[in-house]
């Protein structure tokens, strides 16, 4: 997981939304410069697409995780997973493979 210190405030949402997509299936990231010498990360996922709490939870709890991994590598920037496509228990594996495909950042 990453720390909070990382993660994206719901203020600076609209501002971060307007930056370059990478797309996938199921979802897509946003990429925007980052505001500080830190990268931030953050997650938007509708009530529509992902009905459950606890599905919901595992999305984030997937995309923070590949996130810090990767930390020391990916550029210092703002990211943020737009999920676009409803993610169940069944698609879950799907996700997974569209997440890492997503999270391959180059330097």
């Amino acid at each position: 997981m990453i720390s909070k210190k990382n993660k994206i405030s719901k203020q600076f949402f609209p501002q971060v939304m307007k930056g370059k997509r990478k797309t996938g299936v199921f979802a897509d990231i946003i990429i925007t410069p980052s505001l500080s010498y830190t990268f931030h990360a953050g997650v938007v996922i509708s009530k529509k697409n992902v009905k459950t709490a606890v599905m919901r939870n595992i999305v984030k709890r997937l995309f923070y995780n590949r996130i810090s991994l990767k930390k020391d590598v990916i550029p210092r920037k703002t990211y943020v997973l737009y999920i676009k496509k409803p993610v169940t228990k069944e698609s879950l594996e799907e996700f997974k493979k569209d997440l890492y495909e997503l999270c391959e950042f180059s330097p």
